[in-house]
């Protein structure tokens, strides 16, 4: 008799590997983004300057793409 879910292991396995490597990826932007930001916010840079802004919208963007990955990984 043939059992599927031996058949899924590497394929589950592949996808789990591939969910951590992306997280690391993610994280490593995370980090970047948000030392910019307190960069330009520490060079007393409005919070409404337009470059501060597109900045935290990016990490806003980047912290949802995240989240989605860790909600997957705990499902």
């Amino acid at each position: 008799m043939f059992d599927y879910a031996l058949y899924l292991v590497p394929y589950i396995l592949k996808e789990r590997d591939e969910n951590m490597v992306e997280s690391k990826e993610i994280s490593t932007k995370i980090e970047n983004l948000r030392g910019y930001l307190y960069q330009l916010i520490g060079q007393n840079t409005s919070l409404i300057e337009k470059e501060v802004v597109m900045v935290s919208q990016e990490l806003d963007k980047i912290l949802n793409e995240y989240n989605v990955i860790i909600n997957k990984k705990i499902a």
